[in-house]
């Protein structure tokens, strides 16, 4: 199964409406970041995360939120993820160094017809490295 390998910048994130709104059941927020693959620059992330759920697991207060996200490598060439991702409350990432893991659902271009999963990882400085089996 081949593998692709892109590194995401420090994302620029939007809440909607207040900090505490977007925090809350239904709360979204958007996020853009640039996105290079062997240390050249290769395009843009754009994605969007929804929280659907708030409850007290295992440590502590918790939200899983739903995000889907279309990487642009070119206007023609994009892959696109969704899935669940679980975040202690009050963080807008998930943990530094805990991956994660999404569907790729498709892809256009370069990409037409992809399938498979990306996993993410957030470095403590605020990017991420994220591995697709396509």
């Amino acid at each position: 199964m081949p593998t692709l390998v892109v590194h995401q910048a420090v994302a620029t994130i939007a809440r909607e409406g207040s900090a505490k709104a977007a925090d809350e059941l239904g709360g979204q927020s958007y996020y853009n970041a640039e996105i290079s693959v062997d240390g050249e620059p290769r395009g843009v992330l754009f994605g969007e995360l929804r929280t659907l759920r708030v409850y007290e697991g295992d440590d502590g207060a918790t939200w899983d939120r739903q995000g889907i996200a279309t990487f642009r490598f070119s206007p023609r060439d994009t892959i696109v993820v969704a899935g669940v991702v679980t975040y202690p409350a009050g963080q807008m990432h998930s943990p530094n160094g805990k991956p994660f893991w999404r569907v790729i659902t498709g892809g256009t271009g370069e990409f037409a017809g992809a399938h498979g999963e990306v996993e993410s990882v957030r470095s403590e400085d605020g990017t991420f490295t994220h591995t697709f089996s396509l």
